[in-house]
Order: C-alpha cells, then structure tokens, then sequence
C-alpha cells in the first residue's frame, strides 16, 4: 500500500487478528485434545493461509467455494486430529 495507515489497518484486519484469534482457538482446541499438534501459531498459518486465498479468489459462496472450504477444513482437522482419533 502507498498509504501506511491503510497498511497498518490490513494488516491488522486481514493478518494480525485473525491469526490472534485463531491461535487462541487452537491452543483451547489442543489443551481439551480435539487437536493434536502444539503449536498453534503453525497451526493457524496453515488454516489461515489458504482459507484466506479462498477467500479472494471467491466473491461469494458458491457451490464451488462451498466444496473448496468444506475440504480445507476436513483436511485441515484430520491432519491435525489427536492420533487415537484417525
């Protein structure tokens, strides 16, 4: 951005918070065992990157974007499920 204060405001929208939030999420997720991995910063860049991409490429939900969100999250949870869970 040419303009640094819409700069900071992106990144605050569109990066900082929502990997905040998701974060947290997934540290509670983890310490009640509904996911297996122990770092949830990793975990939230690797959710977050592609539902983000998703969320460009798609104006709107279609069926389309639908299926390709559906997917991310089921392999998203299955690759990071506890191992007596798979």
């Amino acid at each position: 951005f040419r303009n640094p204060a819409m700069s900071v405001r992106f990144r605050d929208l569109f990066i900082d918070q929502p990997l905040q939030f998701q974060s947290r999420l997934f540290r509670y997720l983890v310490d009640h065992n509904a996911l297996a991995n122990d770092d949830p910063l990793q975990m939230a860049y690797e959710f977050y990157a592609p539902l983000f991409l998703l969320m460009c490429r798609y104006d709107s939900l279609s069926d389309e974007a639908d299926q390709a969100l559906t997917h991310h999250i089921a392999h998203f949870v299955h690759k990071n499920a506890p191992k007596d869970r798979d």
